[in-house]
């Protein structure tokens, strides 16, 4: 048989170590989310995408034929504008100032 005071300590033992597992756990869930945080780059001149890249529609009018939060690939880029293809299948071109994308 073991004594109280015995048994209190080993059960303290094990609790810190539970503890420190469930943060160890919870700190690669962090880290883990944090690699799948996308960054986004401005459209413009100096990050000037090219044809492959991705961008993410985060504004849309109600008419429009796009998808907020959606990744579209860009087709096609000339002096100051791209084209991606909307939902529908429609190859639309956008100027590089547009505030409704951003670049992956």
């Amino acid at each position: 048989m073991i004594t109280n005071e015995v048994y209190l300590k080993a059960l303290e033992i094990v609790n810190a170590y539970h503890e420190q597992v469930r943060l160890e756990a919870l700190e690669i869930r962090q880290i883990e989310e944090f690699k799948q945080v996308r960054v986004y780059r401005r459209l413009d001149r100096e990050n000037e995408p090219q044809p492959g890249d991705f961008v993410k529609c985060i504004f849309k009018h109600s008419a429009s034929s796009f998808t907020r939060n959606k990744d579209y690939e860009i087709l096609r880029v000339d002096n100051q504008r791209f084209q991606i293809e909307n939902d529908k299948g429609v190859k639309k071109w956008h100027f590089l100032s547009t505030q409704h994308f951003k670049l992956l």
